[in-house]
């Protein structure tokens, strides 16, 4: 058991990887609980999904153009230095929300527009952490840090909306997004501890376009990362929007209120936290690579079921599963991305990752909120989950690389140009 418990931890006993790890934990727990109380505050503002689902767009689309931007900035500016600036703002955001509601100012496009400069922030952050977290540890280690990330990043989905549940309770959500704010801020302490990173600034090119260009290029030529990034775009689209058309569902089909969305919003980070722990000892890579692909089925399966659930218990156990398989197969996806790429185009690479994970997926919260308004929550969820495993069945048939990545457990070895057979 110590054993076990030791290489579960091993990543925690570096010295410059430790306060990257407890900033994430601190700016995470901050932003789940950020996406609880802006998601209640604008259902209760408006009795209307389509608002949820816009609220749930605004601070995630920004991933679509700021991820490829921050990538560029990533990949030529201390990345520390972004990392401050893109907590500073999103503390900024936050208490902005939090005055608003004090005021009593607070409006359905002011919630929009203030949560848009928060999703800006959060892209830049995003990206700038990513690509700052494997220049800190050895190579042998990337793996494990990534899954301990993965509970710093996942498993705050637990701590952040419990505690912001018992503060929605019983102060209402001025007070959560106060303390978010101050969340924010404190996590920047961290980053006097993270030392500088061992490389020449002003690796990009010149410009905007051409560098943009450039990481595109160098992702199409590793059909490894170029699989990944694809499968992980359907994913975050058809099984990870379902937060704008949560509080519907809870709503309609369990007949319940905020205790039980917040117990549910809850228990996805309980699962998560399970999941990406769990993955922190696994050294094998055949056994990741079959992880991969269950935890992929089993990520569409269980909002399937979520989908079908008629009772609060069914409903918490569905949602555990969601929690914890989403979580082991990102931090999978993202362990494989980060082992097959440059550190010269690694910010490039991290920022086109989260165009999908995040910027796509604003897109899917917003159009799954509008037809919530005409098909009931409960029947999207069934529908999108078995679409993507039906998506991954496609992949097993026709991408050659996809199944290396199942059997073996890592990407294919990077080539000059795109497979021909991975075009699926």
């Amino acid at each position: 058991m110590s054993t076990l418990f030791r290489e579960t931890l091993s990543s925690l006993r570096e010295s410059s990887y430790r306060p990257l790890w407890f900033l994430t934990l601190v700016s995470n727990t901050a932003q789940w609980a950020f996406t609880m109380a802006i998601g209640w505050e604008s259902y209760a503002l408006t009795h209307s999904s389509i608002w949820v689902g816009a609220t749930i767009f605004a601070s995630l689309a920004p991933n679509l153009l700021g991820a490829p931007v921050a990538g560029v900035l990533a990949d030529r500016f201390d990345r520390r230095q972004l990392l401050f600036a893109s907590l500073m703002v999103t503390a900024l955001a936050t208490a902005a929300i939090a005055a608003a509601i004090a005021g009593g100012v607070l409006s359905p496009l002011l919630i929009v527009l203030l949560t848009l400069l928060f999703g800006l922030a959060g892209a830049v952050r995003n990206v700038s952490l990513n690509a700052l977290l494997p220049g800190l540890v050895p190579r042998r280690l990337l793996l494990n840090a990534i899954s301990l990330q993965g509970v710093a990043q996942r498993g705050t989905e637990f701590v952040g909306p419990a505690a912001a549940s018992l503060l929605l309770a019983t102060t209402g959500t001025a007070s959560v997004f106060l303390i978010t704010a101050v969340l924010f801020g404190a996590s920047a302490l961290f980053l006097r501890g993270i030392p500088a990173a061992d490389r020449t600034a002003g690796d990009a090119s010149p410009g905007l376009l051409q560098p943009l260009r450039e990481g595109l290029q160098y992702i199409r030529g590793l059909p490894g990362v170029r699989t990944i990034v694809a499968v992980v775009g359907f994913h975050c689209t058809l099984t990870m929007a379902y937060l704008g058309i949560l509080p519907q569902f809870v709503g309609q089909s369990l007949a319940s209120g905020s205790g039980t969305y917040g117990l549910l919003v809850t228990l996805v980070g309980l699962g998560a936290i399970l999941g990406t722990l769990g993955l922190a000892p696994i050294s094998d890579e055949r056994q990741r690579g079959r992880l991969y692909l269950a935890t992929a089925v089993l990520s569409g399966l269980s909002l399937s079921v979520l989908g079908v659930s008629r009772s609060d218990i069914a409903a918490a156990v569905a949602i555990v599963l969601v929690g914890a398989s989403q979580a082991m197969f990102m931090t999978l996806s993202l362990a494989h991305l980060q082992s097959d790429v440059a550190e010269s185009m690694r910010g490039r690479a991290v920022g086109a990752y989260y165009v999908l994970a995040a910027g796509v997926m604003a897109l899917a919260n917003w159009l799954y909120g509008v037809l919530a308004s005409s098909i009931r929550p409960a029947s999207l969820m069934l529908v999108l989950g078995l679409a993507f495993v039906v998506v991954v069945a496609r992949y097993l048939l026709r991408s050659q690389t996809f199944r290396r990545i199942c059997a073996i457990g890592e990407p294919q070895v990077a080539s000059a140009a795109p497979a021909l057979e991975d075009r699926a």
